[in-house]
């Protein structure tokens, strides 16, 4: 039987497998290219995704493709939030949670830490070693901090070799302590180079809401703050 002779229902089915493997391979083959679409066009794509769920779950025997449907717009929503290098949080997920979190800080009057660390010799790595071993440099530190994070917290990689950590219910104090768990916990961390063991080595500086008018110079105080660390850093090695 041809794809004429089907159904209006089976041409529709037929449509929507076609339809759901064809996004499949774009997903494999561009991971990262979703992080670059505008939120609305995302939000179009798991509408689309969500309207061929439900029309695919009216048949009992469409239920294995009903469920592929929703793992497919379960999977597009991560990749778009997700840095395709490190699996952590990318800049657009970083941004609308630190929204978020800002105003939910300062509606409930809690406290709101931002911490961004920033890798020291990325490029050293790079032209010694190669990319290989500087992505897993960024990877490690990636794993290092989903370790030692709460739950709650939410880390990220802003692009290069920056990296957020947004911590909700975390004051000055605390902010702190959390620096110096990262930096303990990197310092022990190593990654293997044809030179032998590399460790890492990186800049936090933190920030808190209470100090800031908006969530951007949030942003920008815990930025001034790294720099302050990292000239530490130079002139301590100088």
């Amino acid at each position: 039987m041809t794809l004429a002779e089907n159904s209006p229902i089976e041409r529709r089915q037929l449509a929507t497998r076609a339809g759901r493997d064809r996004l499949a391979s774009w997903l494999e083959i561009h991971p990262s290219g979703l992080a670059s679409l505008p939120r609305e066009s995302v939000e179009a794509l798991c509408a689309l995704l969500d309207v061929a769920w439900h029309a695919t779950i009216q048949g009992r025997q469409y239920r294995r493709e009903a469920a592929t449907l929703r793992q497919a717009a379960r999977r597009l929503r991560d990749l778009a939030n997700q840095d395709a290098l490190t699996g952590l949080a990318n800049r657009r997920a970083i941004e609308e949670r630190l929204a978020a979190e800002w105003d939910r800080a300062t509606r409930y009057e809690r406290p709101l830490a931002l911490l961004i660390g920033d890798l020291d010799d990325l490029k050293a790595v790079n032209d010694r070693h190669g990319h290989a071993a500087g992505d897993a440099l960024l990877q490690q530190v990636a794993t290092v901090m989903r370790l030692n994070l709460r739950v709650g917290d939410l880390a990220g990689r802003l692009g290069g070799d920056e990296f957020v950590v947004i911590c909700p219910e975390t004051d000055h104090e605390a902010a702190a302590l959390v620096a110096n768990k990262l930096n303990e916990a990197l310092g022990e961390a190593t990654i293997d180079t044809t030179e032998g063991k590399l460790g890492l080595r990186i800049s936090i500086g933190w920030a808190v809401a209470a100090d800031a008018a908006g969530h951007a110079e949030l942003m920008q105080l815990a930025d001034e703050a790294l720099y302050m660390v990292k000239a530490q850093h130079r002139g301590a090695n100088a």
